[in-house]
């Protein structure tokens, strides 16, 4: 895909039960996630778990996609609790 020459093609926020719909005419490639420590947390997209972390003590948990993972136009992510998702916006 050719990636979004737009203002903002950079995509980073906060992610939790109120859902990001990623606009109708792109898809988002989630490069990077940031979780918080001590809590099991999910990331869906339209209904289906696409990344899960179990809990763990002591300090944030980062993990990055070696290729992104690519939510196509129009698809809700939310998570059941607090984090963090960075990525950007690319052409259909």
């Amino acid at each position: 895909p050719n990636v979004s020459l737009g203002s903002n093609p950079i995509v980073s926020f906060k992610c939790n039960s109120t859902p990001y719909v990623v606009p109708s005419n792109m898809d988002l490639i989630i490069t990077d996630l940031v979780a918080t420590a001590g809590y099991d947390t999910t990331v869906e997209a339209n209904g289906t778990t696409v990344a899960f972390f179990h809990a763990w003590s002591g300090g944030n948990g980062y993990h990055t996609f070696a290729t992104g993972y690519k939510a196509d136009a129009g698809t809700s992510v939310v998570c059941n609790r607090d984090m963090y998702i960075s990525g950007y916006l690319a052409h259909q």
